[in-house]
């Protein structure tokens, strides 16, 4: 059997193929492209470096010689249009270098943008507590689309505790009352301070004395518009007042029920069945905020 005969007896690099000293290159449409599109690229290279236009043209894929047409590639419209004021320029130094060129044209690819990796997003643990179940159960409530509630109801029982419920009930009611007594104090040291509203009003001028001296109207004035807001926000303290002794009055209750022996579950839907709950709490921040001297 015959041995297979090879027409080159050492491997043919790449440089080899594109140097001067061998023709072998022509021989290939592909390295004889290659060549001439690394000599045009070594002819525009300085003459667009001027330009500060950075971009590395002997990279094939940014410089491309094809037959008489020179094919340009840029990152963004600023170089493009450079590029494009510049072809005169360019068609004149291929030509005295001996490299016809009749078409220069200049292509636009973009960069491609990549999303930075962010870390995996931190997994919720959702403790099982009835303050929770109770919010989530009350937001049901409210909600009307059956596809919506019907979540919310799973949840409320994903948070609802599934052992030692009488005991979590009775903790969360004994919590719940201790706060509810200190905001029952709070709420009476503020409406204490209030109670110089009496004393104000025997002091300020009558009507008749403003009228009789006219140096009694601004003062009168300014009284009575600091009794209209002492008494604006005693108004909204005995307000509050009110709903923070029912809902304690509540508390008592369900604690009662519970020593009677009533059914935990049936104890927990009636104390929070309704918003007042949260509605008082958002009161008593508001009322709080509005009555300290940070904000008055």
């Amino acid at each position: 059997m015959a041995k297979p005969q090879y027409r080159y007896k050492e491997p043919m690099s790449l440089s080899r193929l594109l140097s001067g000293e061998s023709n072998d290159h022509r021989r290939f449409s592909f390295f004889q492209e290659y060549a001439r599109s690394r000599e045009a690229a070594a002819v525009i290279g300085p003459l667009l470096k001027a330009w500060r236009i950075a971009i590395d043209f002997s990279d094939p894929k940014h410089c491309r010689l094809q037959g008489r047409k020179l094919i340009l590639t840029v990152r963004d419209a600023g170089q493009e249009n450079r590029l494009r004021q510049l072809t005169t320029r360019m068609k004149k130094a291929l030509d005295q270098k001996g490299i016809e060129v009749d078409v220069i044209d200049i292509h636009l690819v973009p960069v491609p943008f990549a999303l930075p990796k962010l870390p995996p997003a931190p997994l919720v643990e959702r403790r099982e507590t009835l303050e929770g179940a109770f919010s989530v159960a009350r937001c049901a409530d409210r909600v009307d689309d059956p596809a919506l509630k019907a979540t919310l109801r799973k949840l409320e029982e994903i948070l609802t505790p599934k052992t030692g419920y009488d005991e979590a009930l009775r903790a969360q009611i004994e919590r719940e009352t201790d706060r509810r007594s200190k905001q029952i104090e709070n709420v009476r040291r503020l409406r204490s301070e209030h109670s110089n509203l009496e004393h104000l009003t025997f002091l300020c001028p009558s009507a008749e004395d403003a009228a009789k001296n006219p140096d009694f109207a601004p003062i009168r004035a300014r009284m009575l518009a600091k009794i209209h807001i002492l008494r604006a926000r005693e108004a909204e303290l005995d307000s509050l007042l009110a709903k923070l002794q029912e809902r304690f009055g509540a508390l008592l209750k369900a604690q009662v029920r519970l020593a009677q022996g009533e059914a935990p579950a049936e104890v927990a839907r009636a104390l929070y069945a309704t918003q007042a709950v949260t509605e008082t709490d958002r009161l008593y921040e508001a009322v709080l905020a509005d009555q300290t001297p940070e904000g008055r």
